[in-house]
């Protein structure tokens, strides 16, 4: 994903949420996907650290 974010000039972090997939959305095989809380934890994860 660093990789990906950096050939489009992104922050890795920005990337990584803009690609996260939301409640509600319907997955390609037709799911509604519920959440399981990821963009929370990246969002908390890149306060707490520099790592993302």
């Amino acid at each position: 994903m660093d990789q990906l974010a950096e050939a489009v000039g992104m922050d890795p972090l920005a990337f990584r949420l803009k690609n996260a997939q939301d409640p509600g959305e319907i997955t390609g095989q037709g799911m509604t996907f519920r959440s399981c809380g990821l963009k929370d934890c990246l969002e908390e994860a890149g306060a707490k650290s520099a790592f993302v």
